[in-house]
């Protein structure tokens, strides 16, 4: 398998579009874990005297972000099988590609589990400090925020800005657009429902909103 190791033609090769990508993955993991710690010093160190949390919105779109990297990875990686991490760069068609396209699936796949839990650990000392508030839509919508900013990020990075993957891979090439753009129109999708469905929790949380509703009708 050649790996060259300079620009050819002002183009960037493979191994340093490679090097991109793992600069993508860490400034992801770096901001999950900084969104983990805010969100655990908000929820928990700086509430002692609060009687009755909100639902801790982050730990709902770091599962958002979780669930939407295991779809991606069981539904597309394993069982449609559309494509694989680096499967644009280097195509499943022989054995030293199988085995660097299956590590990179596993390092993304380790990624979305540490992103489920964070979000249970916020989640989990949220519930254990205070008298959480708990909001179907306020859960519903911050994942479905965290799942369609997955699907975002992906899509305009991985498919579109690196070129490392697209969706559908078994298709003809004349078509894996339509395919990398309906994944991130799915992505916005959710985030539009998503952010609908926080407002609406955020304001029937809120004991002053309830009380100028009801004065309302």
């Amino acid at each position: 398998m050649s790996r060259p190791t300079r620009v050819v033609d002002g183009v960037p090769t493979p191994r340093h579009r490679l090097g991109l990508a793992c600069r993508v993955l860490k400034q992801w993991l770096e901001q999950a874990l900084a969104a983990f710690l805010s969100a655990s010093c908000e929820n928990g160190w700086h509430m002692e005297r609060a009687v009755r949390a909100q639902f801790p919105i982050s730990a709902g779109i770091l599962f958002g972000l979780g669930l939407g990297g295991f779809f991606d990875g069981i539904i597309f990686h394993q069982v449609l099988r559309w494509h694989h991490m680096l499967s644009t760069w280097y195509p499943m068609n022989s054995i030293q590609n199988y085995e660097l396209n299956t590590f990179w699936d596993g390092i993304f796949h380790s990624a979305t589990y540490l992103f489920v839990v964070a979000g249970l650990f916020i989640l989990w000392r949220t519930a254990q400090r205070f008298h959480l508030y708990w909001s179907s839509k306020l859960l519903a919508g911050s994942i479905l925020i965290g799942f369609g900013g997955f699907n975002v990020v992906e899509g305009l990075v991985d498919h579109h800005l690196l070129g490392i993957h697209h969706v559908n891979e078994i298709v003809d090439p004349a078509y894996r657009f339509y395919f990398d753009a309906g994944f991130i129109l799915w992505g916005i999708l959710m985030l539009i429902i998503g952010w609908i469905l926080l407002r609406q929790g955020q304001r029937e949380g809120d004991p002053e909103g309830l009380v100028r509703q009801r004065a309302a009708r």
